[in-house]
């Protein structure tokens, strides 16, 4: 195979344009109108193909205190287990320098109730050098937590 035969070939197989490949597609198709979780869920996620079979979803460091809510994450759950899917729930890691797990009492219920828990408490016993900044870390963090889901994915 010469190598303008490879080039060729591998210009075939390139990632899409999508500046261009999306202009065909509705805007409709590509905006999400709804604020609605169990919505999202249901009327977009599922609709996927393929489907995803899990659906991993978390509070994250963010001020929404919805998730804190039971009737909120109790939907949520529901409207993934309604669409045949699989939910994990992945606990909030900790802030650099943070003394308490402030979500840490809703998470617990929240893992309860969700098919799997990526549960990484263990983030408040790393030391500060870990941490690129106050809420994102060095490797190999990532790769325990990767490994973490990982494990849950092949259950």
């Amino acid at each position: 195979c010469s190598s303008l035969e490879s080039m060729a070939k591998y210009k075939q197989h390139r990632k899409p344009n999508f500046d261009t490949s999306m202009k065909s597609i509705p805007d409709d198709l590509l905006t999400i109108k709804t604020s609605n979780w169990t919505e999202f869920i249901l009327d977009f996620v599922s609709k996927f193909e393929p489907k995803p079979n899990a659906l991993i979803f978390n509070q994250g460091l963010w001020a929404h205190t919805t998730f804190q809510e039971p009737y909120f994450y109790k939907d949520v759950i529901k409207g993934i287990s309604d669409a045949g899917m699989i939910s994990i729930y992945k606990t909030t890691t900790k802030w650099k320098d943070a003394k308490t797990a402030e979500n840490e009492l809703y998470e617990r219920q929240i893992c309860k109730l969700t098919d799997y828990c990526l549960d990484l408490w263990w983030t408040f016993l790393l030391p500060d050098y870990l941490y690129t900044d106050r809420a994102h870390f060095y490797e190999p963090v990532y790769s325990w937590m990767n490994i973490g889901l990982l494990d849950i994915l092949m259950q």
